[in-house]
């Protein structure tokens, strides 16, 4: 947020994200890949909110606004897939699961 304040010098709000949205399959996914699992069996819940959310109050695809941050010239660093992909060696590599 430093970015921000440097590039403008005035208090703002900005949302901090990136463009784009990784799924939670893709997220099973990565899980599944990153600790070298086998035999997994991913179940799929099907309800009954024409949203799409898995239970109520769910949002099925959560995507922050970031035009605002990136027109003062910021850049995300990695993709959402790329963060996902990190935090979850990361997680394993501490022992966190």
């Amino acid at each position: 947020m430093l970015f921000a304040h440097e590039k403008t010098k005035i208090v703002d709000i900005y949302n901090l994200g990136n463009e784009g949205a990784t799924s939670v399959m893709e997220i099973a996914d990565i899980v599944i890949e990153k600790m070298h699992l086998s035999n997994v069996e991913k179940i799929l819940v099907k309800t009954e909110d024409e949203k799409g959310g898995g239970w109520k109050g769910d949002v099925k695809i959560a995507e922050l606004a970031v035009k605002k941050l990136l027109s003062l010239g910021w850049k995300n660093r990695y993709s959402s897939r790329e963060a996902v992909e990190m935090a979850v060696e990361e997680a394993h590599h501490q022992g966190a699961f």
